[in-house]
């Protein structure tokens, strides 16, 4: 029960989703299958992460770049749920608010790797001795095709698991600390509390991360209580394409995406009618001014003091 709580969150990415949870897709019709946990190489390593003898376990590597990026991403979030505060406060039109939402969207996607996290999704069942996945349909995609499914999945992350997670984390304390620091990855566990939701429980997220080819840390893999995000979506991209085809799976992204953003249009503008009539509720109550006691009656026997 606890997990179907925390799970909406991954998106981020959050915010795991378990997939089905805050990438809501079905993207297909039909149940998906359950993820498959066969290890491929990203999840060999994750499974072998161990304190770094190189890192000082107390500290809680505040000049760390990783961590920074991830931090910076939370803080995206942040402000992405404060452009909204504005426009429910009537601060700013919606046109607006959504221009200044696509632009604080793209700042967050820059800190996960997509190309990667798509690549990584479109390849199933590996083959631990001959290294490599036995299914593969990513690999022999044109450099076009990788471009546009990578913008797709990208676009439907931003409609779905962003508006999710900047209401979401921003009630939330996060305490971050560096697990593992190499050369080329990082691995950062964040405890997440609750206190006025979750009775004061808490759960844990990890981040995985890598340098990009410009040198920045960048986020390829997220876990919330166990449950990884590339597995997820590995499981269901495969699961459809399997049993239908790549061309439905993309089919079916596109109309999900056609169906987010009519329903996001939906719920903002009743967020904002909502926030409306609270707004109007709270000036009649204070046009009243405060409620004055009534006066106390006095009780029996007692006597009047007459002046």
């Amino acid at each position: 029960m606890f997990r179907n709580i925390v799970t909406p969150l991954l998106i981020l990415c959050f915010v795991v989703l378990p997939v089905q949870k805050a990438f809501s897709v079905p993207l297909v019709t039909t149940p998906a299958a359950p993820i498959e946990k066969k290890a491929g190489p990203e999840t060999q390593k994750q499974e072998e992460v161990k304190a770094d003898d190189s890192i000082d376990q107390n500290d809680k590597g505040d000049n760390n770049p990783a961590k920074k990026s991830v931090i910076n991403m939370l803080n995206g979030f942040q402000k992405m749920s404060d452009n909204k505060q504005r426009y429910l406060e009537g601060k700013q039109a919606y046109d607006q608010y959504m221009q200044k939402d696509r632009i604080l969207s793209a700042e967050v996607s820059t800190h996960i790797d997509f190309w990667d996290v798509c690549e990584k999704s479109l390849k199933y069942d590996y083959d631990p001795k001959h290294k490599k996945f036995r299914k593969d349909h990513w690999a022999k995609k044109s450099q076009e095709d990788k471009t546009s499914f990578t913008n797709l999945f990208i676009h439907l992350i931003e409609e779905i698991v962003y508006p999710i997670a900047n209401d979401y984390f921003n009630d939330l304390s996060m305490t971050h600390k560096l697990l593992e620091s190499k050369k080329d990855y990082v691995h950062i566990k964040t405890i997440v509390k609750n206190a006025k939701k979750r009775k004061n429980r808490e759960f844990i997220m990890d981040w995985f991360l890598h340098q990009s080819a410009n040198g920045g840390w960048v986020v390829y893999d997220v876990g919330v209580e166990g449950e990884m995000w590339v597995e997820g979506f590995r499981s269901q991209f495969n699961d459809v394409i399997t049993k239908k085809s790549y061309k439905e799976l993309i089919k079916m992204m596109k109309k999900k995406l056609v169906e987010v953003k009519e329903d996001r249009l939906t719920d903002d503008k009743k967020d904002f009618e909502k926030a409306k009539k609270d707004r109007a509720l709270a000036k009649v109550d204070a046009a009243k001014g405060p409620v004055q006691e009534p006066a106390k009656e006095p009780e029996a026997g007692e006597k009047e003091v007459k002046k």
